[in-house]
């Protein structure tokens, strides 16, 4: 800059002399000593770190939780402070409700992070947040406030996408202590204002993100990045269900912990993906359909003709008449046995073969041509 003022004040001198130097070469070269002094004091390299605010420097989101100032390997968990007017709703209101611990397809994550917008029976209470760590169960169940009318949080399955303890919020110039990104600009985050803590398991009045109270924030930041970062199952962002790659689950590398946002497509509605309901066959549409025709039954005519048929020709009467005399002198008499003698020993009778004769009494009448 002292090249510029002077090289200015030369041309100025310059003009007063009746000296004209060429304006366009004096500027080039003010360009050039403005842009290598910008190179040199190494403004050009991306910063870690925004402004400070408060006596602590502000932070930019960190996909890793290591990377981040606000990380501790040593950190004690186990909260016990609250800033006036928050307090903690009784656990056990949370202890009857479904516990995705026991879901097969959450099985590769180790934190499970609820956010409930709006009171349900599958759900539980609005504007609530539960916390259930594989091992231990449900560990906290705190209250919050999620986004308002026109400015709601996204429901759905999502994962950990950035870390920043000492955020600061440039659409709306406030603190976002303790964030943790999940989905574009929204996150969980700390709120330190006094309206915002009254707030909280009461009304939705947040611009989208999670406002948790500060000390719980804190406790929940060091949780997920504790949680280990590794492959999880890839899952469905609006249905939960896993995510195929032919018939194998779909891996991702992230932190183990699952952020639900609920009301969302509770997970026991939901199928894993690509789960066969009908054999192969059938699925390629080469079974026919069996038709199957009604039962039946076949009634055939019995005893004499009924009265208004035909009668009987005398040709057919004979008949009949031949037939039944035949069947009488076959049968046995009273008082004797089906059993004879011949010279003394007794000889069963052989039995005799009629041929049936199609008469009227079995099919009703024959007529004569």
């Amino acid at each position: 800059m002292a090249f510029c003022l002077r090289r200015l004040t030369d041309i100025m001198m310059g003009w007063i002399r009746g000296q004209r130097a060429p304006i366009q070469s004096i500027g080039g070269q003010c360009v050039r000593w403005v842009l290598l002094t910008y190179l040199l004091s190494g403004g050009w390299i991306p910063q870690t770190h925004a402004e400070a605010w408060g006596g602590y420097g502000r932070s930019l989101p960190s996909p890793r939780y290591e990377q981040d100032d606000g990380a501790r390997t040593d950190y004690r968990f186990g909260v016990k402070k609250a800033f006036t007017p928050y307090q903690d709703p009784p656990l056990a209101e949370a202890a009857s409700l479904p516990n995705p611990l026991l879901e097969p397809r959450f099985e590769s994550y180790r934190l499970i992070v609820i956010v409930n917008k709006k009171t349900d029976p599958f759900w539980g209470r609005a504007q609530t947040l539960r916390v259930y760590k594989r091992g231990l169960g449900l560990i906290y169940y705190w209250l919050i406030s999620t986004g308002a009318r026109d400015f709601e949080t996204p429901s759905g399955y999502y994962l950990p996408q950035g870390f920043s303890s000492r955020h600061w919020s440039g659409p709306y110039d406030a603190p976002m202590l303790w964030a943790v990104f999940f989905h574009s600009g929204i996150s969980l985050h700390s709120s330190l204002d006094r309206d915002a803590l009254r707030n909280m398991g009461r009304a939705a009045a947040s611009h989208g993100c999670v406002r948790i109270e500060d000390h719980r924030a804190e406790e929940l930041y060091h949780r997920i990045g504790h949680s280990g970062f590794g492959l999880v199952d890839q899952l469905d962002r609006q249905t939960g269900a896993p995510m195929m790659k032919g018939e194998q689950r779909r891996k991702v590398e992230a932190y183990k912990t699952l952020i639900i946002v609920a009301p969302s497509r509770r997970w026991t509605e939901t199928s894993p993906a690509r789960q066969a309901t009908t054999p192969a066959v059938a699925a390629k549409g080469l079974t026919k359909p069996t038709r199957t025709m009604p039962a039946t039954r076949l009634v055939l005519p019995a005893g004499p003709p009924k009265t208004g048929q035909p009668k009987l020709t005398p040709k057919a009467r004979d008949a009949q008449k031949t037939t039944a005399a035949m069947r009488a002198s076959s049968a046995p008499k009273a008082g004797e046995t089906q059993a004879s003698t011949r010279d003394g020993k007794s000889v069963k009778p052989a039995p005799t073969r009629y041929r049936q004769e199609k008469t009227s009494a079995h099919l009703g009448p024959i007529q004569q041509r």
